[in-house]
């Protein structure tokens, strides 16, 4: 899995959601919130995405990086596109220090 596909994952989990909201009008609840993470964690280990192991991390409770990697994509594409920036300078910049010692 690359971030390409983290973030279409993202963008369709926004887009059901979108479209499940339209069925009810003037819920003052927070269904929106617990349906994205939901969908985003079923994705996430449905489809074995994992953002920390694409970044190298690996973790010692199963499933655990990858329901870390639901909720990210639950937050929709702006959220994994802000994400992925913030991801992007730090390695960047990171790999940038140790190439010039």
């Amino acid at each position: 899995m690359d971030f390409t596909e983290l973030v279409f994952m993202s963008v369709m989990v926004e887009g059901i959601v979108s479209y499940i909201s339209t069925f009810k009008v003037g819920c003052n609840c927070l269904w929106k919130v617990i349906a994205s993470v939901g969908i985003g964690v079923l994705v996430a280990i449905n489809f074995q995405i994992d953002v920390f192991e694409m970044v190298g991390f690996s973790s010692t409770i199963p499933y655990m990086s990858k329901i870390l990697t639901g909720i990210v994509i639950g937050r929709g594409s702006n959220y994994v596109n802000d994400f992925l920036k913030l991801m992007g300078n730090y390695f960047g910049s990171n790999n940038h220090k140790n190439n010039s010692k």
